[in-house]
């Protein structure tokens, strides 16, 4: 069941409430969407569940949150986290603008909870947007189970409070390329949209190495399977070790990442330079920056 509030940002799916329970309340704040760019298929063409049944089948992706998240029957908020035309707004602008929300919609979004628990998944410009609501609720009361943060878009431009748990995750790839001598390399490119900015206050932060391209990294990370990736990136231990020239590096036993926090990860068998913003490499061997 559908319920629309007064905000035309705001859908509830909720399921049948049992008597005297209340009902946990997964917070779902989408980014930016724009319909000139949906017709070439180049973005989500509306917010609330549309945009992220653009990128997976949200049925799915709920499930596997509910299963992540360990609760079972939540009620669905979604929240439509977008700027106006995408750069009209900066992170902390729009954090501003979700906790106004918040507070405007806060009877309709606890509407049954009780003594249940909040939990948030953000994507994009979604993820500044939830940082606000997360801060409202929290004042108020309200226990925040977790907020997860997909690939989120101005993360150096704001900052979300320590007071519960938080996970950010972006994407990124690896891109062959030929150098000077003809010899073919490999360079790890991380989700041009984002870059490599982690949240001031998250939790645990982690790049993520996929096998998507430059036109579709940014959305790889709403899928189901990323909550396997955040289950991994919170326990996974950071290991000093030494490259092929003995330089001191970081690893991990997982290969699944390029960067945990603030540590760039020594992955030599699978690319030679680490990018994470642009016109700048990483050279894993060395680690000094290059500038392209």
């Amino acid at each position: 069941m559908a319920v629309v509030f007064g905000s035309p940002s705001f859908v509830l799916e909720s399921p049948e409430q049992d008597k005297g329970k209340g009902t946990p309340k997964i917070l779902f704040v989408n980014g930016h969407w724009n319909k000139i760019l949906n017709k070439i298929s180049a973005a989500p063409g509306q917010g609330g569940k549309g945009y992220w049944n653009y990128f997976t089948n949200f049925d799915d992706f709920k499930t596997s949150a509910e299963n992540y998240f360990q609760i079972k029957n939540s009620s669905s908020i979604f929240i439509d986290g977008s700027s106006f035309f995408g750069g009209d707004q900066s992170g902390e602008q729009r954090k501003n603008k979700g906790y106004e929300y918040a507070r405007k919609n806060y009877d309709n979004i606890i509407f049954g909870l009780q003594k249940e628990k909040v939990f948030l998944i953000s994507h994009s410009e979604g993820g500044a947007y939830a940082a606000g609501i997360a801060k409202y609720l929290f004042e108020r009361g309200i226990s925040i189970g977790e907020s997860v943060m997909l690939s989120t878009d101005e993360g150096d431009e704001f900052s979300i409070e320590e007071s519960y748990p938080s996970y950010q995750i972006v994407a990124g790839y690896i891109e062959n390329y030929y150098d000077e001598f003809g010899r073919e390399k490999k360079t790890f490119i991380i989700d041009p949209v984002v870059c490599d900015n982690k949240i001031k206050g998250i939790t645990r932060y982690g790049v993520l190495i996929t096998d998507y391209s430059f036109s579709t990294v940014h959305g790889s990370t709403i899928d189901k399977y990323i909550f396997h990736y955040i289950e991994e990136l919170k326990t996974i231990p950071i290991i000093s070790s030494l490259n092929s020239i003995g330089k001191g590096v970081y690893i991990t036993q997982s290969r699944n990442w390029a960067k945990i926090d603030d540590y760039i990860l020594c992955n030599e068998s699978r690319y030679e330079n680490y990018q994470g913003c642009l016109f700048k490499l990483i050279d894993l061997k060395t680690y000094k920056t290059i500038i392209i």
